[in-house]
């Protein structure tokens, strides 16, 4: 409705030539900017993307430890993640490692994610699982010696 009151005042004001060409164009456009696409009538909801820069914190559920968490993570393709973890130990011990997550499932505006890590005989084999939405990250690990969670926003 919006777009056929624009076009009548453009009308009165331009060519008949030109008026033509823009409703050429504009009936090739869809009704409002960023409409979501419909499928059976029903609007598709696309998966988010977990690419990019994360930050937030870390929670050790079995010793109470806490601190800062930053992560980077980048598409490997076929709906592989590599995630890098940046963060602090007792605010002084920084630690770093990677992760290559998995694409387990989407479902509507989520991405489930799992993955799990090697870290060494001193901290053992880390498992993760992650729940990501558009502007969350929240993710669960364990292993033999500790288990927590992440959660972070963009």
């Amino acid at each position: 409705m919006r777009r056929a009151v624009a076009l009548f005042r453009l009308a009165r004001f331009a060519s008949i030539p030109a008026v033509l060409i823009v409703l050429t164009l504009t009936a090739a456009l869809p009704e409002s900017v960023g409409a979501s696409t419909l499928v059976g009538g029903e609007p598709v909801v696309e998966a988010p993307n977990p690419a990019g820069c994360w930050r937030g914190e870390w929670k050790s559920c079995s010793s109470g430890h806490h601190g800062a968490l930053q992560a980077t993570i980048v598409p490997c393709g076929d709906g592989r993640y590599r995630a890098e973890f940046r963060g602090r130990f007792f605010k002084v011990f920084p630690f770093r490692y990677s992760v290559t997550l998995h694409t387990v499932s989407v479902d509507g505006d989520t991405v489930h994610l799992a993955g799990s890590q090697n870290l060494g005989r001193l901290f053992g084999t880390f498992h993760f699982t992650a729940v990501v939405t558009e502007c969350r990250f929240e993710a669960r690990y364990s292993s033999c010696k500790d288990r927590g969670q992440f959660v972070m926003c963009r």
